[in-house]
């Protein structure tokens, strides 16, 4: 039995919707997970009244390879509560291997050590303002710095070490924003963005933490993955901010919990595999409880029908749902519109909100670039899930419809997510597609997408991260081939090993696609992803279609193709080499 890791989760998160000190724990195969809890449990009743803290309590799951052991703690001794869950899992781990209980007085020795730490840590004015905050009716959170209540423009930040008295507070100046979470395997990003727009066409400052940056209108705060806490209180902390939307990964979920305690709409786009494993998540089910915190600090909730995993979770969530689909024929939405429910479909070609008898057209189709004429199915659904949560959030439906259709996925607006270049004159151009599809979910809508166009030869890149297990690699190169590109061309990411030497991956993948039928010249190879993108070119004719999966050197691609496209350059003709690569920090 080994520790992990041993973090604090400052709001709801997948075991509970309290504060808590949590612990990972890995487990040998031998090793029996529901022995240690018990045994945890047991140590933790022997410590917690000694440090005064009866109240408090457990929380654990355990599943293949590993455990988490939570305990909830008081909110200004979190720091304190992990070396108390510390202190009982080493304790645990002894009495497990035949050692006997520590003693009375060891046991004295330790809770003064750790009441010790809990006093030095205790802050009574940080849960004093929390509680006021909740009695005004105004939204509260914190990190390890400061405590803020309100949102935005109508917000205020103290520094924990100088935090005021509840009543020194102008609590009528305060209150909250517009606030939406996003949340899914495949799309949440694009989602933002599109919600993004919607906030732009409506006349608000809107905020968005993402993937790639957190953002207030046109300003970029800062670049990076800010798809967890950290974005979401840098955003909600910037005096511009009218409206926020934040998109919320599974990796932050299950790290630190829910930043905020209530929001007005959160969205789940899908559930499909990836990232199975991590943070005890070993099967899509429990991926999806992971997912679904969100759904329990929202008063409303938006729900994709068209994804089967979403419909059996769905029913423990208390907030109204929004059903979403890309017909109002899906059995789902026709029995939840049918019972009075809201949903959100495709009609005649327009998005369509249904709310009880009243119709609400958010936007043709056609005239969403993003959609691409409704061949990008995965963008109508991200249409679909945006459209609904900004409506949800007050935004005007003219608004909505103005946000989408003004929309364009370039690599500005939406880099990486279905940037489409055009490579030649009209009628002889290649089409490339630059996207950052990395499962099977993604390649599946990519892969109808591209039989949609009907061109007439396309090509695709197919790599994968090395953390990813061997069953999922392998069911990439059976969807790859079961999807008959004319070229395959499989490519090293270096960026991405992962643990696995280079090649391994690439040689699972060759062998896969010929175990599956693929003949020699349906396959390509290439020792980098901007190389694999030259090969692509190179390869190319009128006509084609290039779907280019990047994710390790996404922007030399997308400035590639970009030169590509000012330069005029046409199928056949030279492929220019790409800019050099960034040296590493």
């Amino acid at each position: 039995m080994i520790q992990r890791d041993s973090r604090r989760l400052r709001g709801a998160n997948f075991l509970w919707d309290r504060p808590s000190a949590i612990l990972d724990v890995g487990l040998e195969q031998h090793e029996d997970g529901n022995a240690l809890v018990r045994a945890w449990r047991g140590e933790l009743a022997r410590i917690l009244p000694l440090v005064g803290w009866q109240r408090e309590e457990a929380a654990a799951r355990v599943f293949p390879g590993g455990a988490m052991l939570a305990i909830s703690a008081p909110m200004d001794a979190l720091l304190a509560a992990t070396e108390v869950n510390e202190w009982a899992f080493a304790s645990a781990c002894e009495v497990l291997r035949g050692e006997s209980p520590r003693d009375a007085a060891t046991l004295a020795a330790a809770a003064s050590a750790l009441r010790e730490k809990i006093d030095a840590q205790r802050n009574p004015r940080l849960p004093a303002l929390r509680a006021a905050a909740i009695e005004h009716g105004v939204p509260f959170y914190w990190d390890d710095k400061l405590a803020s209540v309100g949102h935005g423009r109508w917000s205020r930040n103290y520094a924990l070490d100088a935090l005021p008295a509840a009543a020194a507070v102008p609590w009528s100046e305060l209150r909250a924003i517009p606030t939406a979470i996003v949340t899914g395997t495949n799309g949440k990003t694009t989602t933002v963005r599109l919600l993004g727009a919607i906030g732009k066409a409506w006349g608000k400052h809107t905020g968005l933490s993402s993937t790639d940056w957190v953002r207030v209108d046109d300003e970029i705060l800062d670049r990076g993955d800010y798809s967890g806490p950290v974005g979401a209180r840098l955003l909600l902390r910037d005096p511009r901010t009218e409206l926020a939307v934040l998109e919320t990964a599974r990796g932050g979920i299950m790290r630190r919990g829910m930043a905020l305690e209530s929001v007005d709409v959160a969205a789940i786009t899908n559930i499909a595999a990836d990232h199975l494993g991590e943070f005890g998540n070993a099967t899509l089910e429990l991926l999806a409880d992971a997912k679904f915190v969100v759904t329990r600090i929202a008063r409303r909730v938006v729900l994709n029908a068209d994804c089967e995993l979403l419909h059996a979770p769905a029913r423990t969530v208390q907030a109204p749902i929004t059903w979403f689909a890309r017909s109002e024929r899906n059995p789902l939405v026709a029995a939840h519109l049918a019972a009075g429910g809201t949903a959100c479909v495709v009609r005649d070609g327009i998005l369509t909100l249904l709310e009880g008898g009243r119709v609400h057209a958010l936007g043709r189709i056609e005239r969403i670039p993003i959609a691409m004429g409704g061949t990008a199915r995965h963008n109508v659904e991200n249409c679909l899930a945006a459209a609904a949560t900004a409506f949800h959030l007050g935004a005007p439906a003219e608004s909505i419809a103005r946000g989408l259709e003004g929309f364009e996925s370039t690599p500005d607006a939406n880099p990486g997510r279905l940037n489409v270049f055009e490579l030649g004159p009209r009628g002889e151009a290649v089409r490339c597609i630059v996207d950052f599809a990395h499962n099977a979910h993604g390649f599946e809508a990519l892969f109808e997408m591209a039989r949609a166009l009907a061109p007439k030869r396309w090509a695709v890149l197919v790599g994968q991260a090395g953390d990813r297990d061997d069953a999922s690699i392998l069911e990439l190169a059976r969807l790859t081939w079961a999807a008959r590109p004319d070229l395959t061309v499989l490519k090293e990411m270096h960026k991405y090993l992962r643990g696995r030497p280079p090649g391994q991956v690439v040689g699972m993948l060759d062998a896969e696609m010929r175990r599956a039928g693929a003949p020699d010249q349906a396959i390509a190879f290439a020792p980098s992803e901007i190389e694999a993108v030259r090969t692509a070119l190179e390869w190319s004719r009128s006509g084609d279609l290039l779907l280019l999966l990047c994710h390790a050197e996404r922007e030399r691609t997308l400035e590639l193709l970009q030169r590509m496209r000012d330069a005029g350059w046409k199928p056949g003709q030279p492929v220019p080499q790409p800019a050099a690569a960034e040296p590493a920090h």
